[in-house]
């Protein structure tokens, strides 16, 4: 059975990033957070649907396969939308960049599922 988990999660490695992220109140409002490339594994294992993803410095992209199967005869708007994006530093300026990408990517699946 799957408890809470966040439905735009940002995977990284990097511990200081989920201090700043997630209590930051728009990542609330987002329903996003930081998971570690395992904990996003093992959420995929137990059924977990994602509504986008943010890989960032390429950590967690070999589950790319798991939540957007390229080969799939389904339709992509199934699929959760994904962004790998590279952050050499954390800050308030790095936050306010993950909550514009999130953004973003629920803009572009708007505009392409037909709004």
């Amino acid at each position: 059975m799957l408890n809470v988990y966040p439905l735009k999660p940002i995977v990284t490695s990097n511990p200081q990033l989920p201090l700043l992220y997630d209590n930051h109140p728009e990542s609330i409002d987002f329903i996003s957070a930081c998971l570690t490339p395992s904990e996003m594994s093992g959420l995929l294992d137990k059924g977990a649907v994602f509504d986008s993803i943010i890989f960032l410095n390429g950590e967690g992209q070999e589950l790319l396969p798991r939540v957007s199967p390229r080969d799939s005869t389904e339709d992509e708007a199934f699929f959760p939308r994904t962004q790998v994006l590279s952050m050499n530093y954390v800050d308030e300026n790095s936050i306010s960049i993950l909550h514009s990408t999130l953004l973003d990517l629920r803009m572009r699946g708007f505009y392409c599922e037909g709004g």
